[in-house]
């Protein structure tokens, strides 16, 4: 009888082991996926738990990513060249917390370290800055070429003159004016890819994917590989994890279901750019432009500056990025005062 009884507790003994085992093989195993997939980030709009993977182009796998502010500015911080607000208008503005570049000042200037290094007579667009490389296109030639923070040799990167164009951890992603397509080329080759066969008049990178605007005015979510219609009949866009869409003077703003809701900016206004919370918008019908800043906390609209040359407007938007305020006063003030020396 005793030796059955322990004969019995010893077998629940190797079951107990057994079991505990399993427990800590689960456990190891739970916390290898969390390390794998990322960290988790919490959506301040419905406090619901999303995963973004450690791989930041892999956003745009999941649509409710995409239309996500919290991803998109991960994405943006850790692979983009420069603030999306910057480059979606022309992108002549750069500034970190080494680096200051200011494109449309001629000659232009490189800010490294607060050592001023002279890099063109002419102004330059598009400015990304990745690793130890500064990216930019040549308004004379309107070619993209890289600047080597550490020794300064200057590189042409494409043959092609070039419209718009951004640069991100992923490669150079731009529109050429020869053809008007988008193209796509790793850093180190020569041979670009073709991502959409139409003509884009517009786009910005989202992950592996991109928003086009095309030729025919139709919104599309597309890489090499698909194309989806987000919407048609589409004059402007803006996107930076929140998209805004403009339809004639009606400005809608999408979410994950692709359901637009109309933003009551002004009756008048053609959208410029945004910024986080700051939508800034032209008010098209005064006799002297004005431009505004929309909060979208808020719903209220602020008097930013008022324009009385329309030619101005063009740059006084390009430079949204850093401290708005004051630096979108301080180039609008920069070109009336040459305006007047010429």
């Amino acid at each position: 009888m005793k030796k059955s009884i322990e004969s019995i507790f010893k077998g629940k003994k190797k079951k107990i082991i057994k079991f505990c085992i399993l427990i800590m093989t689960a456990a190891i195993l739970a916390a290898f996926s969390y390390l794998a997939l990322g960290m988790i980030h919490f959506s301040d709009s419905n406090d619901e738990d999303y995963m973004v993977l450690s791989d930041p182009y892999l956003i745009s796998d999941k649509v409710e990513w995409i239309f996500s502010q919290d991803c998109y500015q991960r994405f943006e911080t850790e692979c983009m060249g420069n603030k999306q607000s910057v480059l979606m208008q022309y992108g002549q503005y750069y500034k970190n917390d080494s680096i200051e570049i200011m494109g449309y000042k001629k000659p232009v200037t490189l800010s490294i370290n607060d050592k001023n290094i002279k890099l063109t007579d002419h102004e330059i667009s598009y400015i990304n800055v990745i690793d130890d490389h500064i990216y930019y296109r040549d308004e004379e030639d309107r070619k993209i070429y890289s600047y080597a923070i550490e020794t300064g040799k200057i590189t042409k990167l494409t043959d092609v003159e070039v419209g718009e164009s951004v640069v991100s951890s992923k490669g150079i992603s731009y529109i050429s004016l020869e053809d008007e397509k988008l193209y796509a080329q790793k850093f180190g080759e020569n041979r670009a890819e073709t991502i959409i066969p139409e003509k884009v008049k517009k786009f910005t990178q989202v992950g592996n994917k991109y928003l086009c605007l095309l030729g025919d005015s139709t919104l599309v979510l597309c890489d090499a590989d698909s194309s989806e219609l987000i919407e048609k009949d589409v004059d402007n866009y803006l996107y930076q994890g929140n998209l805004l869409v403009q339809k004639g003077n009606h400005i809608y703003e999408y979410d994950s279901s692709h359901e637009p809701q109309e933003l009551y900016l002004n009756e008048s206004a053609y959208l410029l750019t945004i910024d986080q919370n700051y939508i800034y918008y032209l008010d098209q019908m005064q006799q002297g432009q004005r431009i505004f800043r929309y909060d979208g906390e808020s719903k209220e609209s602020m008097l930013v500056r008022e324009i009385e040359d329309s030619t101005q407007v063009i740059k006084f938007y390009y430079a949204v990025g850093e401290n708005e305020d004051e630096h979108l006063l301080l180039l609008l003030d920069t070109m009336i005062d040459s305006k007047k020396e010429e």
